[in-house]
């Protein structure tokens, strides 16, 4: 995994990600990325998922059937770290290239904006060739509606980039990555990290809260940004 900064005007970090399959080592490196933006000074974190292989990028470890099975801290730390990222008080980019697994598919569900270049193509692994969605499960039919994401999870799914802008799982394709990456920044510079934040938690909890409890989350977030908006004026 490499991290690259990019211009300190924009406060972008740039993390790339090129492993075939997302590990233990490669979660940890993540986390530590994660305690730098967590830190401040960061406005938007790029991850990358590409390599220039034939092999797909982000794939999750086998798991198998047994006890005391090291994919079950796996899991639990991915699980983990997706969390933090959906808390980041910055706007969160994952980008694909080339071909990506069910990780790095998973790992877009709890960020801002999903981006593509042209030939990138999105895998869904499938129950009959011994795949298990875990939570990606519940955040697929999110994107998707419950019934594409039954059948993609019990039949499989390859998406070139075209078709998963079209179902919701791609929100930006362009020619290049830095180009793509550039209209994502473009778009969003107006956007303050701290409404991009609190408006990706309200969603992350739109199927979960009652109207009463959602109209006073917003309330909340409100009164936060005009406070936050009231130091930086100061």
């Amino acid at each position: 995994m490499t991290t690259i900064d990019t211009s300190r005007d924009e406060r972008v970090l740039r993390v790339l990600i090129a492993e075939t399959v997302i590990d233990l080592d490669v979660v940890n490196a993540l986390a530590s990325v994660l305690d730098d933006v967590e830190a401040g000074g960061i406005d938007n974190l790029v991850v990358e998922f590409r390599n220039d292989r034939d092999a797909a990028t982000g794939d999750f470890p086998s798991w198998t059937l047994a006890a005391g099975r090291d994919d079950i801290r796996f899991f639990a730390r991915w699980d983990e770290l997706l969390s933090r990222v959906s808390r980041l008080e910055a706007k969160t980019f994952t980008l694909y290239s080339g071909t990506v697994g069910p990780a790095a598919v998973h790992f877009g569900f709890v960020t801002d904006l999903r981006l593509a270049t042209p030939g990138a193509q999105l895998v869904v692994s499938s129950l009959a060739d011994g795949g298990f969605p875990g939570t990606s499960a519940y955040w697929l039919a999110k994107f998707v509606g419950l019934g594409t994401a039954r059948t993609m999870l019990m039949l499989g799914a390859t998406l070139p980039a075209a078709r998963a802008n079209e179902v919701g799982l791609v929100d930006l394709v362009a020619d290049t990555v830095d180009t793509v990456i550039g209209h994502a920044l473009d778009a969003t510079r107006s956007v303050a990290p701290e409404a991009a934040y609190f408006t990706r938690r309200i969603l992350d909890d739109c199927y979960l809260l009652e109207s009463p409890a959602a109209v006073e989350q917003v309330k909340a977030a409100r009164f936060k940004l005009g406070m936050s908006a009231l130091r930086s004026a100061s």
